[in-house]
């Protein structure tokens, strides 16, 4: 990729005050909708870039540290899926959401890296990550309720770690990023049978290695 093209969108994620735009940046008006910002990026009004960016940077670094882990490799792939939303702005067609279009990106940046790392396995989920799926769990209400909760929370954990990177993918946009099997399918490429089908593939691993364990305590 071009490094002027890097550099720029770089510095797109500290956003200049008024004075410092350049005078030939038209003003963004008012929350504007995704669709209007991208129609004004591709007229070539950087300013609206950089509102999306500050809408959309905190969900897909989330993304990207659930499937890759809290590293700098996450931030670097997050990075990256917008400098390349930015080299290919022109080419964005309307024909999915703008959220859609940036989770494609970067599931597929994830995809090439875990590839370059030929890695069976990905990395553990983040402690915030593991704070939303421990919502999920329902312990008994006895005094070792919470030593239950810790016995429970390792292993969600250290399953949902086993899953291939397609099963993962799949389980934290849908259970950690609350999207439709629509907006999955679009954001990954699929046909909405494969992201059910996976889906339930993984949350079937899951549960047989809860079963597993619970029957190896008794």
């Amino acid at each position: 990729m071009d490094n002027a093209i890097q550099i720029k969108v770089q510095n797109l994620f500290s956003v200049p005050t008024s004075k410092e735009k350049n005078k030939r940046d038209r003003q963004v008006t008012l929350d504007p909708s995704d669709e209007n910002l991208v129609h004004e990026c591709q007229q070539g009004n950087e300013s609206a870039f950089s509102e999306l960016i500050k809408r959309h940077e905190g969900r897909i670094l989330n993304f990207t540290r659930s499937i890759l882990g809290w590293n700098e490799d996450s931030k670097d792939v997050a990075q990256e899926t917008f400098i390349k939303a930015f080299y290919a702005i022109e080419t964005f067609q309307f024909k999915s959401s703008f959220k859609t279009w940036l989770y494609r990106i970067a599931a597929n940046l994830c995809t090439d890296e875990l590839r370059k790392r030929k890695i069976k396995r990905l990395m553990k989920f983040t402690s915030d990550d593991m704070n939303i799926l421990n919502e999920r769990v329902d312990a008994e209400q006895n005094p070792y309720a919470d030593l239950v909760q810790q016995e429970e929370k390792k292993l969600i954990q250290k399953a949902i770690s086993s899953l291939s990177p397609p099963l993962k993918m799949v389980f934290v946009l849908r259970e950690m990023e609350d999207q439709s099997y629509e907006e999955i399918a679009a954001s990954l490429n699929w046909n909405i049978g494969t992201v059910k089908s996976r889906l339930y593939r993984a949350r079937q691993e899951i549960s047989d290695k809860l079963k597993r364990y619970n029957q190896y305590k008794r």
